[in-house]
C-alpha cells in the first residue's frame, strides 16, 4: 500500500489532475487516483494499492514557489541528515505546478514517542537538541544552499523578509475579520507597530552568517526509532516545503510554540542539549521575537478560517502586549 500526498496549496482543474495522473504512471509506473473533490486538502492522505509495502509521498507545488525537492536534493549531497529521497522529480508538470515523489522514512513521531516511552524523554530530548543544532550546522553568507562542487543552490528568500511578509498577511486577515476578533475577544492592536519594530531589530542584530531552518518545526515532523536498551535515533526530518535561512531562533521558536505547557522539562532538555552541540546560540530575546510572530500567524489562521481559539491562544493573547512576558516565560524553560 503506497500512501500519496497532496500539497495542500493547489487548485487544479479537474483537465489537469487526469494529465498529472497520465504523467506519473507513464514515468514512474505509479497507477495514481488523485481524489476529485479537493475543496480541503490540508493534511489529506490517499491511498492506492501498488505491488509492495513502501512508503511514497506525492507532493505538488507551484511554479513560482521554492522548491522543497531542490531543498531535500541539496540537503542530501552536503550532510546526512535523515531527510527524504527523492525518486522521480518532473519539474513542470502542467503550466503552473511540478511534482515529486519521496521515498517514506520509518519511525514514529516525536510526540507519541514522548506519550508512549515517557520514562526516557531525558535521552530523547538529548537525541533532538542534537539533531537541531546539526540542522543549524550548515551556514551560508548568503541566500543558498552549497552543494558538493561549491554550487550555490538558492533554496528560499532570508527567514525576516518570509517573517515580514507573513507579519502584513496576518494583520490583514485580522482586520477583515471584526466579527470574529470581537466574538474571540482579541484585540491586539497596540501590539501592530511593536511587531514591525521586533522584525527590523532582528534584521540589523541577526549575523549575516545565516543557518539552514528548518522553517516548520513541529513534533509531528521528526520521526523516532526506537532501539534495544532505550537508544532512540532520529530516523526522519520530513516536510522541509517551509525551509529557508536565518537566525536559528526561528527554528527553536516553532518548534516551542508547538508544545503544550505540561512539557517545559521536555524543552528544557532540548534546550540544553543544543547549547552543548553548538556554537551558534541565539539570544531568548530573538526566541521571544519570533515566538510572538508565529503567535500571531497562528492568530490570523483561526480568523481566517472562523475557528473558535483552544484555550491555550487564549492564555498567550493576556501576553502580546509585552514582549517582556515573553521573554520571562521563555527564561523559565531555557534558563
Amino acid at each position: 500500500m503506497y500512501k500519496i500526498r497532496i500539497n495542500y496549496k493547489i487548485n487544479i482543474s479537474d483537465t489537469n489532475i487526469n494529465k498529472i495522473e497520465k504523467i506519473i504512471f507513464g514515468e514512474t509506473g505509479f497507477k495514481i487516483k488523485l481524489l476529485k473533490d479537493r475543496s480541503n486538502l490540508r493534511g489529506k492522505i490517499l491511498k492506492t494499492s501498488l505491488s509492495n509495502g513502501k512508503q511514497y509521498f506525492l507532493k505538488l507545488e507551484p511554479i513560482n514557489y521554492y522548491s522543497e525537492a531542490e531543498t531535500l536534493k541539496g540537503i542530501r549531497e552536503i550532510s546526512d541528515l535523515p531527510v527524504p529521497r527523492i525518486i522521480w522529480y518532473k519539474t513542470r508538470i502542467c503550466k503552473d505546478y511540478r511534482a515529486f515523489l519521496l521515498e517514506g522514512l520509518s519511525g514514529q513521531i516525536l510526540n507519541k514517542t514522548l506519550l508512549a516511552n515517557k520514562r526516557d524523554f531525558y535521552c530523547i530530548a538529548k537525541m533532538v537538541g542534537q539533531i537541531l543544532a546539526k540542522i543549524h550546522s550548515f551556514k551560508f553568507d548568503a541566500q543558498g544552499l552549497l552543494n558538493r562542487e561549491g554550487k550555490l543552490r538558492k533554496i528560499s528568500k532570508s527567514v525576516d523578509d518570509l517573517v515580514a511578509e507573513n507579519l502584513k498577511y496576518s494583520f490583514k486577515i485580522i482586520n477583515e475579520n471584526y466579527e470574529w476578533c470581537k466574538r474571540n475577544k482579541v484585540d491586539i492592536k497596540e501590539s501592530f507597530p511593536y511587531l514591525f519594530d521586533a522584525i527590523d531589530k532582528l534584521r540589523n542584530s541577526t549575523n549575516k552568517k545565516f543557518c539552514l531552518l528548518h522553517g516548520d518545526l513541529k513534533p509531528s515532523h521528526f520521526l523516532i526509532n526506537k532501539g534495544n536498551n532505550h537508544n532512540y535515533n532520529v530516523s526522519g526530518i520530513i516536510d522541509w516545503e517551509e525551509s529557508t535561512v536565518g537566525n536559528p531562533a526561528s527554528d527553536i521558536a516553532h518548534l516551542f510554540f508547538q508544545f503544550e505547557p505540561e512539557n517545559v522539562t521536555f524543552l528544557k532538555n532540548v534546550w540544553n542539549s543544543y547549547k552543548k552541540s553548538t556554537d551558534f546560540i541565539p539570544t531568548v530575546r530573538h526566541i521571544a521575537n519570533y515566538f510572538l510572530v508565529i503567535f500571531l500567524i497562528h492568530l490570523s489562521y483561526y480568523a481566517e478560517y472562523n475557528i473558535k481559539l483552544p484555550n491555550r491562544m487564549y492564555q498567550l493573547i493576556k501576553n502580546i502586549n509585552d514582549i517582556d512576558n515573553i521573554t520571562q516565560f521563555l527564561n523559565r524553560i531555557l534558563e
